[in-house]
């Protein structure tokens, strides 16, 4: 797990109203000593410097993590997170859980985080790029891979593992979605049932509710969660793959797609379902070829790109039912 993963995980349920830029500085304020402001390295950062750390495009220096880790306050951080609510202690559990580090005691989160954070910021510190958190231990991975050192004809899919030249390297398990939705899922579920309901000219629709409508209805709820796993298993698989400069091509796909909506996202609509079946139809059939990921066979298809768009949804940057 990098840095900007960290902040992903942890900014749905601990944002508070705060911007990306924000909540980086948040997190670093949060792990420092209290003793004095001066510790924070990015409280003169500015803001789109810090957007693209969160966004990882942008790794933070080795002189920041060194700083933050030789000022750094674990039980501070313990007692940050503590003040939040149950639901978002247990969301980060889950998405701890996701991320392959177990948590079994809801009330043990704060400390595993507080360990993961000064984990990757040590390792920063210390230059180390082949090392990840399992079970908030730290442990040697085989080699990661640059793509540009490979001709992409070379790399390709196939029967569950990325071949890269004369190298094979296990993918994670493609995972189907499972009957309870997963905290990641919130934001863009919650979108999709606010169009079918903008479509029904009814308050609100739940999952619950949603066998009660037109059957299109389930299926396609049913199909946007494949979509959703999907491009969340190409996002996982870059990042067990490819080296940490690499992981930015995920970030360059879906720049890539938002761009090649945005035109058929704007337009009018008679209702949020309209527009969500009129721009998940264009995003299936876009190049998007800015990002090197979609230059190796059998990676990125349409349902990926369509996912990438739930993805957009969970980073604020899409909404189906038009602001009134």
């Amino acid at each position: 797990m990098i840095f900007s993963d960290f902040l992903k995980m942890l900014y749905p349920y601990c944002a508070d109203g705060n911007k990306p830029a924000d909540f980086v500085v948040a997190m670093a304020g949060n792990i420092i000593e209290e003793t004095d402001d001066d510790y924070n390295p990015f409280l003169d950062k500015k803001p789109d410097y810090l957007k693209r750390i969160y966004n990882g495009s942008k790794p933070i220096s080795q002189k920041d993590a060194t700083h933050i880790v030789g000022h750094s306050d674990k039980r501070r951080f313990e007692s940050y997170l503590s003040n939040f609510s149950d639901d978002a202690i247990l969301g980060i559990q889950a998405a701890l859980a996701n991320n392959r580090i177990p948590v079994e005691d809801k009330y043990n989160v704060p400390s595993v985080c507080a360990s993961v954070l000064i984990d990757i910021l040590t390792a920063i510190a210390a230059k180390s790029r082949q090392t990840m958190l399992v079970s908030h231990e730290t442990v040697s991975l085989p080699e990661k891979y640059r793509i540009p050192q490979y001709p992409l004809s070379t790399i390709y899919i196939q029967d569950g593992k990325i071949h890269v030249g004369d190298i094979s390297i296990k993918l994670p398990e493609r995972l189907l979605p499972p009957v309870e939705i997963r905290p990641d899922e919130l934001l863009y579920i919650k979108e999709l049932l606010a169009a079918y309901a903008d479509a029904e000219s009814v308050e609100d629709i739940t999952k619950e509710t949603l066998p009660n409508y037109h059957p299109k209805y389930q299926r396609n709820f049913e199909e946007q969660r494949k979509h959703y796993y999907n491009a969340d298993y190409i996002r996982q698989s870059v990042r067990e793959v490819f080296i940490e400069e690499d992981n930015i091509q995920f970030e360059v796909l879906k720049d890539d797609v938002y761009d090649s909506v945005s035109i058929t996202y704007n337009q009018d609509y008679d209702n949020g379902y309209t527009r969500l079946i009129e721009v998940l139809k264009h995003a299936s059939i876009i190049p998007a070829n800015k990002s090197l990921l979609v230059n190796i066979p059998n990676l990125i298809g349409g349902s990926e790109k369509m996912g990438v768009c739930h993805i957009l949804v969970n980073d604020g940057k899409i909404k189906w039912v038009a602001m009134e």
